[in-house]
C-alpha cells in the first residue's frame, strides 16, 4: 500500500539501511524517529499507547491498465497449468498520489510541520524515482517521473511547482 512503502522511504531517509547493516539485518532497537511517528502513527501493539498519524492516504488512480502474466510450472511434469494474470501500470501511464496532512484535533504533535512536510517530500520523490512501488521493484519495476507537484492549503489556495524545491519553498511560506 502508498502507506506502508511511504512509511518504508522514510525510514529508509531517517537511516533505517545503516541500522540493518549494523545490526545483521535485524530491526532490533530502531525506533522510529518522531517525525514519522507524527505522520505514520505507531503500530498497534507496539508497547505505547496506539495513535494515527496525521496522513491521509487516497486511492491513486491511473489513466492506463495493463495486465502480465506469470504460469507456475510443476516439476514433474515442466508445464503450467493455471496462468495467473495480475494488473500492471504500463510504461507511460499517468497517475496522481494524492496525501491529506491533516493532524487530528486534539493531536500533541511530536514534530513542527515546517520540520516533517520537507521530509515526507523527500521521500516521495525518493520512493517514487528511486525505489519504486512496485511489488517488482528489486527488479527496476514501479519508478516513475513526477511531471507536477501540487500543494493545497484551506485559506491560502492552490500551488503547482515543476520540482519538489519549488513546492517546498512555497508550502514554508505557509507554515511560517
Amino acid at each position: 500500500s502508498w502507506k506502508g512503502m511511504l512509511r518504508w522511504a522514510c525510514r529508509m531517509q531517517a537511516g533505517l539501511r545503516e541500522h540493518l547493516e549494523r545490526h545483521n539485518g535485524k530491526l532490533d532497537g530502531w525506533r522510529d524517529p518522531d517525525w514519522i511517528l507524527h505522520l505514520f502513527g505507531n503500530t498497534k501493539g507496539e508497547g505505547e499507547e496506539f495513535s494515527q498519524g496525521a496522513l491521509v492516504f487516497y486511492p491513486a488512480w491511473f489513466n492506463k491498465i495493463g495486465f502480465e502474466v506469470i504460469n507456475p510450472h510443476s516439476r514433474e511434469r515442466r508445464a503450467g497449468t493455471q496462468p495467473i494474470y495480475y494488473e500492471v501500470v504500463p510504461p507511460g501511464a499517468k497517475g496522481t498520489l494524492s496525501l491529506l496532512y491533516a493532524p487530528w484535533p486534539g493531536m500533541e504533535p511530536k514534530a513542527k510541520a515546517e520540520d516533517v512536510l520537507p521530509k515526507l517530500l523527500a521521500a516521495i520523490e525518493a520512493l517514487l524515482t528511486t525505489y519504486g512501488i512496485s511489488a517488482k521493484r528489486t527488479v527496476g519495476w514501479g519508478t516513475a517521473k513526477i511531471e507536477k507537484w501540487r500543494a493545497f492549503h484551506q485559506t491560502k489556495g492552490t500551488v503547482e511547482k515543476d520540482n519538489r524545491a519549488e513546492l517546498e519553498q512555497e508550502v514554508q511560506t505557509w507554515l511560517s
